[in-house]
């Protein structure tokens, strides 16, 4: 539970001080600007072409197949199963809202098409639906694999030119936050549940 509070506060901090300093100013970083020209060196097209495979698995339809799959197999483990549901929705809102709310533009001259705001990356968010998943198998080989991905993800909307830098930090703070949170609070629930006390009859 410690473990859950900490990855949901670091989390959580670090997306909410990113979302205040992009209402603040949309425009790009320091950071941004210098991995947005890293991105622009690096280009080819074989680099591309992988990127392009690379980054379908950080979209809601592949993350959410995931996610529902990881569900049956944990279907005798309803607590887990409520709890990576929730956060998958609760990701998905807190998404949307955000990138309504900042409205930022994205980077010039992207090599696949991307629709609404740039902030947070939302291929970045989702990506941390397959670590949640891996560690619900508790195989540490398994959630290495998937914390590759996950940062495999979001290195390709950076080299893609669909997102700046902060932004994917921040998808991947937002999924971190909201899975910690919500891991933390079923850790709560169970350990309330399973301390109530019996009831018992007046003689």
């Amino acid at each position: 539970m410690i473990a859950a509070l900490v990855v949901a506060v670091l989390g959580g901090a670090t997306f909410a001080a990113e979302t205040i300093l992009i209402a603040g100013d949309r425009g790009p970083t320091g950071l941004d600007s210098s991995v947005l020209d890293a991105a622009h060196r690096l280009e080819n097209g074989i680099a591309e072409a992988v990127a392009k495979i690379v980054t379908v698995f950080g979209t809601l339809p592949v993350t959410a197949t995931v996610a529902v799959l990881a569900a049956l197999a944990l279907r005798r483990r309803p607590a887990e199963v409520a709890t990576l549901a929730a956060a998958v929705v609760a990701i998905y809102i807190a998404v949307h809202v955000t990138k309504a709310a900042t409205d930022r533009p994205r980077p010039p001259d992207p090599l696949v098409d991307a629709s609404l705001s740039s902030f947070p990356s939302g291929h970045a968010a989702y990506s941390t639906i397959y670590v949640a998943v891996a560690l619900a198998t508790r195989r540490t080989a398994l959630a290495v694999l998937a914390i590759l991905l996950a940062l495999a993800i979001g290195a390709t909307r950076l080299y893609l030119r669909v997102h700046w830098a902060t932004d994917v930090l921040a998808g991947w703070a937002l999924g971190a936050a909201i899975f910690g949170a919500a891991t933390a609070i079923a850790v709560a629930v169970g350990r309330f549940r399973n301390n109530e006390p019996r009831t018992v009859p007046w003689p």
